[in-house]
C-alpha cells in the first residue's frame, strides 16, 4: 500500500522502530514520536488515508505496512509498534532478542471453553532474514482473505500455525503494558481502538453462513427486534402445548431467514423483499 507522508527520525544502524497510522490518529503519533525522540530511537512511520469497511478492514492493512518496512530497511530489525503507545526507554535490547519473529501472547480464559492464546500485534520485533520476511508475506497473504469481521490478529494466528520453520519468541511482559501499569514497562499502550465502532459477533455470524454484509445488517436488525417481540409473547409457564408452539414459531423464522439469505445470494431482490415483508409482518 502507498503512503502518502513519510516522517523518518534519528538514524542508526541495527534497528528502527516503525508503523503506521491514519489521520484521525494523528495525536497519538505525535505522542509516540516525542517519547521517541526522548530517547533518541530511530524511527519511521508512514500515514495512510482510511480505507472504508471499518476498524477491521483498515487494521488487516498492518502486514502490508510491515512488509514496506522491511524493504525500506532490509538491514535492521524492524520494532513494530501500534501508534497508541508511549516509550518510556531505549529499545535496543529488542533487537538482539532471540528469534525470527518477537511478539507478545495473552492468555484469555472464557467461560465453558478451553484457555485461548492469543497473539498480539501491537509490538512486534521483526527480524532481517528471509524467514521472518516470508513469515510477514504470509501474513499479509492471510490479511487479504479474512472473513468479514476479522481483524490482523486473526489473520496473525493463521499465519503462526501455519509458518513452522520461524522461530518465534514470547516476548517479556517487562517490555509492555497498558496504562494502568506504567511504571513497570518499556512500552506503555492505550487503548485507542476502544472508541472505534467494531462488527458486531452476531453479524459475522450471520455473514458467514448466511450471506453478503448488507444482508447481515438486515438481518441482524430483524433479529434484534424479533427476538424482543419472541421475549414477550414467550409462555411463563412451561406448558407442553405452549412450548410446542414457540418452538414451531421460532423453527419457521430460522427458516424464512434462510430462505432470505439464499435469495440475496442469487440477486433476486425482489423474493428477498417479499421475504422480509412477510418476517416483519408475521412478528
Amino acid at each position: 500500500m502507498t503512503a502518502v507522508l513519510r516522517a523518518v527520525g534519528n538514524s542508526v544502524t541495527g534497528y528502527v522502530v516503525c508503523g503506521f497510522y491514519t489521520p484521525d490518529y494523528k495525536g497519538w503519533f505525535d505522542n509516540l514520536c516525542s517519547s521517541l525522540d526522548l530517547y533518541k530511537q530511530p524511527h519511521d512511520f508512514v500515514v495512510v488515508p482510511k480505507v472504508r469497511g471499518g476498524w477491521e478492514v483498515n487494521t488487516l492493512a498492518k502486514a502490508f505496512h510491515v512488509l514496506d518496512a522491511l524493504n525500506r530497511h532490509p538491514d535492521r530489525a524492524i520494532i513494530w509498534l501500534d501508534v497508541d503507545c508511549t516509550v518510556r526507554g531505549d529499545l535496543s535490547p529488542l533487537a538482539i532478542l532471540r528469534g525470527d519473529i518477537c511478539l507478545p501472547f495473552a492468555i484469555k480464559s472464557r467461560r465453558g471453553r478451553a484457555v485461548n492464546l492469543r497473539a498480539h500485534s501491537g509490538t512486534m520485533v521483526i527480524k532481517p532474514n528471509e524467514l521472518a520476511k516470508g513469515f510477514i508475506k504470509t501474513w499479509a497473504e492471510h490479511s487479504s482473505q479474512m472473513p468479514f469481521g476479522d481483524d490482523d490478529e486473526a489473520a496473525l494466528a493463521l499465519t503462526i500455525a501455519q509458518c513452522p520453520d520461524v522461530a518465534i519468541t514470547n516476548l517479556d511482559r517487562k517490555w509492555f503494558g497498558t496504562g494502568g501499569e506504567q511504571s513497570r514497562h518499556i512500552i506503555v499502550h492505550d487503548y485507542a481502538s476502544r472508541e472505534m465502532r467494531k462488527v458486531h459477533k452476531i453479524m459475522r455470524f450471520i455473514h458467514r453462513h448466511l450471506g453478503t454484509p448488507a444482508l447481515a445488517r438486515g438481518l441482524m436488525e430483524w433479529t434484534r427486534s424479533a427476538t424482543t417481540a419472541l421475549s414477550l409473547r414467550r409462555p411463563r409457564r412451561s406448558g407442553s402445548a405452549d412450548r410446542a408452539r414457540f418452538s414451531d414459531k421460532w423453527q419457521t423464522e430460522t427458516l424464512s431467514l434462510k430462505e432470505a439469505a439464499c435469495a440475496e445470494r442469487a440477486g433476486d431482490t425482489a423474493i428477498t423483499q417479499e421475504l422480509f415483508r412477510w418476517l416483519n409482518g408475521n412478528q
